[in-house]
């Protein structure tokens, strides 16, 4: 089991991350902040489920809540004993699909602990790879604001949708540029995103990579890869 000094650690964890995509999302006028720390609840409803396996889901939901664990944190043990317990819990019947009182799905809690192994675990488990939260954001929208290459690659090789909005109408793609995040622009565009949707302060990728000068990202824009599908097609819109 994880201990106490795990969970302080956790906090302190989430509270630079939090910091860190905060401020990649502020960069854009009218977009919403996720709750990171705050998302780390148990599901908010209990009301129709059976009991047993609602106490399977409350408990999962409390692993990854106390959990520090992050395939960037080279803790390959802590890891290994997270997902045990993971397996564990989705073997008694855990819920992946039951949402926390911000609309987090396991997998989107994954993709804000920034941990690829669970990420992968859920995706094996069939979860949902394009449920959104309250605030609209998918498991890629938020892989992409971390800036982890191998999480958007892996949720792409998966046909997760890569054009969804969230509810500032920022997709993915956006995202990554107001980020900076030159390399998953690249993967995305490869893979089918669509360049000129607008969020709803009626900015494209382009226009944000032209306002902040990235000239790099401006000319992968403006003359994007040949596509190269890692998943099935995307549907262009």
């Amino acid at each position: 089991m994880l201990t106490k000094h795990n969970g302080e650690r956790s906090m302190k964890f989430h509270q630079l991350l939090k910091l860190k995509i905060n401020q990649t999302l502020l960069m854009l006028t009218g977009i919403a902040t996720i709750p990171y720390l705050s998302a780390m609840e148990s599901p908010a409803s209990h009301a129709n489920g059976n009991i047993a396996i609602q106490k399977q889901t409350d408990d999962l939901y409390r692993l990854l809540r106390n959990t520090q664990s992050s395939n960037r944190s080279n803790n390959t043990k802590l890891d290994h004993l997270l997902k045990k317990e993971v397996v564990a819990l989705l073997a008694h019947g855990a819920n992946l699909e039951q949402k926390d009182r911000y609309g987090n799905t396991a997998l989107i809690i994954a993709a804000i602990l920034d941990n690829f192994t669970l990420m992968r675990l859920f995706i094996k488990q069939k979860a949902s790879l394009d449920a959104q939260n309250i605030n609209g954001d998918t498991a890629l929208i938020i892989a992409a604001a971390n800036g982890n290459k191998n999480m958007v690659r892996l949720l792409l090789r998966n046909n997760a949708n890569i054009n969804v909005q969230n509810n500032s109408g920022n997709t993915a793609l956006i995202i990554a540029t107001a980020g900076g995040e030159i390399d998953i622009i690249r993967l995305l565009l490869e893979n089918g995103a669509v360049k000129n949707i607008t969020n709803k302060s009626g900015k494209n990728a382009l226009a944000i990579a032209q306002e902040k000068g990235k000239k790099e990202i401006i000319d992968l824009l403006k003359n994007p890869p040949l596509l190269k599908f890692i998943g099935k097609k995307q549907k262009l819109i």
